[in-house]
């Protein structure tokens, strides 16, 4: 007997998102962690590549690192970090590739060549919409620090509280925007407003179930930091010489931290799951889609029924 597959389109109660977000990541691990692999970790491995040279020169090479060159540590520095928000970025992408495949082939096993036709349009809109919120953060920012210099340094030091919160209240605001630029079709404009008025009213629900879904992502991701932990302090107990794990990290260490930093990378996948289940609670509690798309049905022959059908 098949499995009761998840409805997507239906409100949920807080604690129906926690627990359906691990139902699908269950029902899907297959395909979310082939995916995964040929999607997100060559982008890490790509940054962890650039800066295992540096690594080793600083910690046998050189007893000075100011000695290094200054702008290829910069550089490679900078693109260790670039590979690590992209392998974040296509991880979103992913996941919303995963959920939608999930919908429109109800029918069909999920594979990775199936998430080929919509993961790079997705990781597109998914990184064109990070842009644009990160470019509007720094146009703000640079404005109120560069009218805080003219003023008065102690201006810019007031302000910062103020700004932190704002800029959470519209990455909060806006939250839905990437899946909405992808799953609905809509232009980028109509993506922001989408999410605006989906989370108007609902501001603090949400922000409640992104803290909540993040901090269960966090703790999962124990189970793949963890072994990294106990080996840097095995390591520290066991070392001989003051200087001796300033040395040239062993191939061992640098799998271990490796898997460490990509199996947490892969928990974020909860996190996400979640907040879009949070899109569509929001986007049935106000439109009521799944029930007009029955209502639609009926007499057609396709009509569904709902998940709890026949329990009342």
């Amino acid at each position: 007997m098949d499995k009761p597959r998840i409805e997507f389109q239906r409100y949920r109660e807080f604690g129906d998102i926690i627990g359906d977000s691990f139902t699908f990541l269950i029902k899907n691990l297959k395909p979310l962690a082939l995916g995964f692999l040929v999607f997100v970790v060559p982008l890490f491995l790509l940054g962890a590549l650039a800066m295992l040279p540096i690594m080793k020169i600083v910690s046998s090479e050189f007893d000075d690192i100011s000695t290094l060159n200054p702008f290829m540590t910069s550089f490679t520095s900078l693109f260790f970090m670039l590979a690590t928000i992209l392998g974040s970025l296509m991880l979103y992408a992913l996941v919303y590739s995963l959920i939608i495949a999930y919908q429109e082939h109800p029918d069909e096993e999920l594979t990775v060549s199936l998430l080929w036709d919509y993961v790079p349009k997705a990781f597109g809109k998914v990184f064109l919409v990070t842009m644009v919120i990160l470019g509007a953060i720094l146009v703000v920012g640079l404005f109120v620090f560069g009218l805080s210099s003219i003023v008065s340094p102690v201006l810019g030091v007031l302000l910062m509280l103020p700004l932190m919160f704002l800029i959470m209240y519209f990455m909060i605001k806006y939250i839905f925007t990437p899946f909405i630029f992808f799953s609905e079709n809509t232009n980028l404009g109509e993506s922001f407003s989408r999410s605006s008025y989906l989370v108007q009213d609902q501001w603090w629900w949400t922000f409640l179930v992104l803290v909540v879904v993040s901090l269960i992502a966090s703790l999962v991701s124990y189970i793949f930091v963890l072994p990294a932990t106990l080996y840097m302090g095995a390591s520290s107990f066991l070392s001989t010489e003051p200087g001796e794990l300033m040395g040239t990290p062993s191939t061992s260490a640098l799998i271990i931290y490796g898997v460490s930093m990509i199996g947490s990378l892969f928990t974020n996948a909860y996190t996400v799951v979640g907040i879009v289940l949070q899109y569509y609670s929001l986007r049935e509690k106000k439109e009521g889609t799944s029930l007009m798309d029955r209502i639609e049905q009926i007499g057609t022959g396709n009509s569904m029924g709902f998940d709890n059908e026949g329990e009342y």
